[in-house]
């Protein structure tokens, strides 16, 4: 499954007044992260991705991304549960332009990112239906 979002930060926007952007997902592993910022954010808009009140992108709490005409990709394995809901913090230092950050989530169900979980799972119902007793 593929997620995408995008918030559009106002000019003007301090770190103090950041905007939160709720992103609701599919429990499951979280395998790719993407964050795009298009040409003309000059470094000026900013963003992080949490899950409840801790920082999980970028990893440090104290840096953001801000870009300018790139997009950040990266390959991850992050499981995420129910409630399945990241939040995306953005602010925007531009004191004349607002700027749109947009952000794509990748998710996988479990059993295709760690096949052996499955596995593991049929060798013990298995082990069940034969009478197995070590």
């Amino acid at each position: 499954m593929d997620y995408k979002f995008q918030d559009t930060v106002p000019a003007n926007t301090p770190k103090t007044s950041m905007r939160r952007l709720k992103m609701t997902l599919a429990p499951g592993v979280i395998h790719k992260v993407v964050v795009h910022f298009p040409a003309g954010c000059l470094y000026l808009a900013h963003a992080t991705i949490w899950q409840g009140e801790h920082q999980v992108w970028p990893t440090n709490s104290e840096e953001s991304y801000n870009f300018e005409d790139y997009i950040h990709e990266m390959a991850e394995y992050f499981p995420i549960g129910a409630p399945a809901e990241l939040e995306l913090r953005t602010w925007n230092l531009d004191e004349t332009y607002d700027h749109t950050v947009y952000v794509t989530i990748g998710i996988l169900p479990p059993e295709m990112v760690a096949p052996w979980q499955s596995l593991d799972k049929l060798t013990e119902q298995l082990k069940l239906i034969i009478g197995y007793a070590p």
